[in-house]
């Protein structure tokens, strides 16, 4: 019963705002369970700072002119790039008629009002044509699910940093970059 009320709260304080682990390290700092056969202390577990998707950085050249770095981001739902790069790039722009509104990690609110269209990348040999939206992001490019779904079953490799899918028929392998 105290494992229950333990999940319940920290859910509950999670959603209050508060990170599970700083809810579970604060407030719990370490959990009592009774047992038939006496008490077990169940110390709190060494939590990692980790990001609650999956990403994988690549090497890229975009319409073949400039290697930029690109993060395949789980996480993001569209396709991004740095609208200053998309400039010096000089990227045919296509203005939205609505402004497209993003929300980041941290709250905060972004309007997209120009999208480019048929972007040539090449990554590691693997040659695709993408839409990305530009934003002021802090890196050059950001594939997300918008792209992963393209792409059909996907396998990660997190520790090596390696994907592995079959597109038109192929086998493919891609290598991130530290």
């Amino acid at each position: 019963m105290e494992f229950l009320k333990l999940c319940l709260s920290l859910v509950c304080l999670s959603l209050a705002g508060s990170s599970i682990s700083d809810v579970y390290l604060n407030h719990f700092p370490a959990v009592k369970l009774r047992h038939p056969f006496g008490q077990a202390v169940i110390p709190p577990p060494k939590l990692e700072a980790r990001s609650p998707h999956a990403t994988l950085r690549f090497r890229a050249n975009i319409n073949r002119t400039k290697v930029v770095t690109v993060l395949v981001d789980s996480g993001a739902n569209i396709n991004l790039i740095n609208e200053r790069l998309a400039v010096d790039l000089q990227l045919k722009a296509t203005p939205l008629v609505q402004p497209l509104r993003l929300g980041t990690v941290n709250g905060e609110q972004l309007a997209c009002r120009t999208k480019y269209t048929a972007v040539v990348m090449d990554i590691q040999g693997l040659e695709v044509s993408v839409t990305l939206y530009a934003l002021p992001i802090a890196g050059d490019v950001i594939l997300g699910i918008q792209w992963l779904e393209e792409l059909g079953p996907v396998i990660c490799d997190w520790k090596l940093r390696t994907m592995r899918f079959t597109l038109k028929n192929k086998e493919r392998f891609l290598r991130g970059i530290p």
